[in-house]
């Protein structure tokens, strides 16, 4: 079902480096 619901999405996202959002914009500090 999954396959079918995704099929044409394109490329996967590009994930963020937490450590290249600056300070005041990070949501959480816990777990890095």
């Amino acid at each position: 079902m999954l396959a079918k619901v995704s099929r044409g999405l394109g490329e996967a996202m590009v994930g963020i480096n937490v450590e290249q959002i600056a300070q005041p914009h990070r949501l959480a500090e816990r777990g890095w």
